[in-house]
């Protein structure tokens, strides 16, 4: 994976996780006008080494989120604790308005080559053994932050 990554233009920066099923990890930073870049953190949000954009970092909350990821990881042994604590602010975001509320949060399971997508109340599992073709309508608060848990109606 962080080979084709090397290779791949991208057109803005990017930080990309990648795990296999031996448990090795990285975090890549691609850039357009850099060389990718392996680094070993298990944690990324919306800076790469150092916030470059300061209104940027203060609007997604990047800094905030990634305090809160890292605190959260230390303190937690198990998947489904870091997975509600995903499910919350500051981690959760909920400016859409702003474009930039989260979408999901995806819990990689390399060993069995799946993924669960999980949203409030809603987690999709999917594996490459029995992918099973579907489609998920998530209709999300509008920017409410009062309001931070998303809705959802599950399409046939």
């Amino acid at each position: 994976a962080v080979a084709m990554l090397r290779s791949i233009p991208v057109h803005m920066s990017y930080s990309i996780a990648v795990i296999d099923r031996k448990g090795n990890h990285a975090t890549v930073y691609v850039n357009p006008n850099s060389p990718a870049e392996v680094v070993e953190r298990r944690v990324s949000t919306n800076h790469q080494h150092e916030v470059e954009w300061a209104d940027h970092a203060e609007m997604t909350n990047s800094i905030k989120r990634e305090a809160a990821v890292e605190k959260l990881l230390h303190a937690s042994a198990s998947t489904e604790t870091v997975v509600c604590g995903f499910q919350i602010p500051p981690i959760y975001q909920t400016h859409y308005s702003l474009k930039c509320g989260t979408l999901y949060t995806a819990v990689y399971r390399p060993l069995d080559a799946s993924v669960e997508l999980v949203w409030p109340g809603s987690v999709w599992r999917q594996s490459c053994a029995d992918f099973q073709d579907g489609v998920r309508t998530i209709r999300f608060n509008d920017g409410d932050p009062a309001a931070w848990h998303s809705t959802f109606k599950e399409a046939p």
